[in-house]
């Protein structure tokens, strides 16, 4: 079988290869738009990613290609693999080379004619039964000193010392990207409660994420919460608190695309003013309890002085925003999005509106 590689930009991305199960992730998954790709089943993809100054490569995962998947312009391959624990150091003469024979690292490949590969495959190898250690939580101290401002570096250690009986780091640590803002803001308030860790003893390392390629093509596609760097001119401070505002990235683009990229009530189209508001606040990020808005109007949902009636989907206003500049959106229809599927529950609208009267 074949052999592809590639690279994970960190600072691009936003986020780390793998989801909320972190270090401990069992299926994993990448894009490509190479169309030979679809005869790649059975192959193996090796994840190299690289961070700090100077930069440290490493290997970060293999898994093999079982599912691959058509979406929009592009392929989404995933499959069953492993992070290494940790994940392994690349350097030297023949790893400069193998870098340099790849174009530094530029898009998918193929890497059958590489020497290298066999290094890649040796490392996999030798860490195929490779459980968490303190080893794995000094690799999450050199992800936070390389991301200090990204939430997911403090979570990626959390859950490391979580699962390494180290309680109090851990609760710290998830405090930590919670303020900062992570894609895994259930997980952390979680483990900011004290679940029991899971086993780490050989077949007892479990997916938690099913096979869902779906699942897996909103992984690899998707960008995190720290994905863009701050416009000309914006201060950080500012960016920050919109990012944090915004929340995980991965699930707005999920919501944005349920509704065409606009607006459920205004239809406005301009993707950097566009929110997505729960209406249940504590419920959980799902699209059924999720609405897109333009920023004020997200603003208006959330301090409940624009309402949807749950039968009509019909937009109310309270009276101290109803004859003001707002008026017209009063008895507007809820947008609908593309998919019934991704529709408002009707249950959960009935309760926010019962709890706004």
């Amino acid at each position: 079988m074949s052999n592809f590689l590639q690279y994970f930009n960190i600072e691009k991305m936003g986020r780390f290869p793998n989801g909320a199960d972190a270090l401990l992730t069992t299926r994993m998954g990448v894009y490509s738009k190479l169309a030979a790709v679809q005869q790649a089943q059975g192959g193996t993809v090796f994840v190299i990613s690289g961070f700090g100054k100077p930069k440290t490569y490493v290997l970060w995962e293999a898994f093999t290609i079982e599912d691959i998947v058509k979406q929009d312009d592009q392929f989404v391959v995933s499959g069953v693999g492993r992070v290494l624990l940790p994940p392994a150091v690349l350097s030297g003469k023949d790893f400069e080379k193998f870098k340099s024979a790849c174009a530094n690292f530029v898009g998918f490949r193929k890497i059958d004619d590489q020497k290298y590969t066999e290094t890649l495959q040796q490392l996999a190898d030798a860490n195929a039964k490779a459980r968490l250690s303190p080893a794995c939580e000094q690799f999450c101290d050199e992800l936070v000193k390389a991301f200090p401002k990204m939430g997911d570096a403090y979570y990626y250690r959390a859950h490391t010392r979580q699962h390494l009986g180290n309680a109090a780091g851990a609760k710290t640590d998830y405090e930590q990207a919670i303020k900062l803002g992570t894609n895994f803001p259930d997980e952390a308030r979680a483990g900011i409660a004290g679940p029991p860790p899971v086993s780490q003893s050989g077949d007892d390392q479990k997916q938690t994420s099913g096979k869902s390629t779906g699942g897996i093509a909103a992984q690899v596609v998707a960008k995190g919460v720290f994905a863009a760097k701050a416009p000309a001119g914006v201060s950080e401070v500012a960016w920050r608190g919109v990012l944090q505002r915004r929340g995980a990235e991965d699930f707005r683009q999920k919501v944005l695309t349920a509704y065409d990229n606009k607006c459920a009530v205004s239809s406005a189209d301009a993707e950097a003013v566009i929110e997505v508001a729960l209406i249940d606040p504590e419920g959980p990020n799902e699209l059924k309890n999720a609405i897109p808005l333009r920023a004020d109007l997200r603003t208006l949902f959330d301090l409940n002085l624009l309402r949807v009636h749950p039968k009509t989907r019909k937009i109310f206003l309270a009276d101290s925003v109803q004859n003001g500049s707002y008026a017209r959106l009063w008895a507007r229809t809820l947008r609908a999005p593309a998919s019934k599927d991704a529709a408002p529950d009707f249950t959960t609208l009935q309760k926010r509106w019962n709890s706004a009267k």
